[in-house]
């Protein structure tokens, strides 16, 4: 919600479960608080960082944030899903 200001359709939890189900995916955490805060990608060290397709902000400050991490990762971006139905400047 602190980026968007808005809350996502499905809490984390259900997403997190969502997610865990899919057989590449190996671990679903819940992203720092904080823009520019990268606790979680230090204590987790991991090989891809996948985002919603609508995380610009973030894509940007993780793109900074990585040119200097000890721990090189890859940036992954989700498609949008159904656009033209579920945009929510649609609503």
């Amino acid at each position: 919600k602190f980026l968007k200001k808005t809350l996502p359709f499905n809490n984390f939890f259900k997403r997190q479960a969502r997610l865990s189900r899919l057989k590449f995916i190996r671990k679903v955490m819940m992203a720092d608080n904080v823009l520019g805060s990268y606790h979680v990608i230090e204590r987790t060290r991991p090989d891809i960082v996948f985002l919603g397709h609508d995380q610009q902000e973030l894509q940007e400050s993780l793109q900074e944030y990585a040119k200097n991490c000890s721990h090189p990762f890859r940036i992954a971006n989700s498609k949008p899903y159904r656009r033209e139905i579920y945009a929510s400047s649609l609503f």
